[in-house]
């Protein structure tokens, strides 16, 4: 069977983040990870968190700022026991990149979600899934390519977070996951 489907595709990237945010987008509570530079890439991105260890004081900030974002739609959510570095932690969704500004013109997204879109660039996340033990790996800049192996190995030790809500969150809600024909337009680069 011929390699390069979508999916096959898309379980090989990863995006390295400093803590308290990596742990964050993936027990589901981030839903949108700014950055400077867009990306094309939409699908399972895998997230590893970096050597840096989290200040006692980022991550007492973050929680309160989650605390509050959540709050506003009337949600409370369980942060995470611990905020590991150096270590692969798991994968989210990429449903769609946008610019901020792009994003804040949405008159139907929760005052919650604008709060969120303060980079230049937004990758709009859902459906994270955590490994229950979080393996080391060693990081790169910007969005690099995970060992085939490891996917593979890792995969099937993915855990789905407790949504944070009533209803699991997903773009789609705001009509702002991407279109079928920007996944075949992103699956073709890949292959390319």
């Amino acid at each position: 069977m011929p390699r390069g489907g979508l999916e096959e595709e898309e379980t090989l990237q990863c995006l390295s983040m400093h803590q308290p945010w990596a742990s964050l987008l993936v027990h589901g509570i981030k839903r949108v990870e700014g950055r400077s530079w867009p990306t094309q890439h939409r699908g399972r991105l895998w997230i590893a968190s970096t050597a840096q260890e989290a200040s006692p004081e980022a991550i007492q900030e973050m929680e309160a700022f989650y605390t509050y974002i959540h709050g506003l739609e009337g949600n409370v959510p369980n942060f995470p026991q611990h905020y590991p570095r150096g270590v692969l932690l798991g994968c989210v969704y990429v449903a769609n990149c946008l610019s901020a500004e792009e994003l804040q013109r949405v008159d139907t997204l929760p005052e919650g979600l604008t709060r969120e879109t303060e980079s230049d660039f937004c990758f709009l996340c859902e459906r994270p899934a955590r490994l229950i033990v979080p393996q080391q790996v060693k990081g790169q800049h910007k969005i690099w390519p995970l060992p085939a192996a490891t996917a593979k190995q890792f995969g099937p030790a993915l855990k789905p977070v407790p949504q944070v809500g009533e209803q699991p969150f997903t773009w789609s809600r705001y009509g702002l996951d991407a279109t079928e024909k920007q996944r075949e337009t992103t699956a073709r680069r890949r292959i390319l």
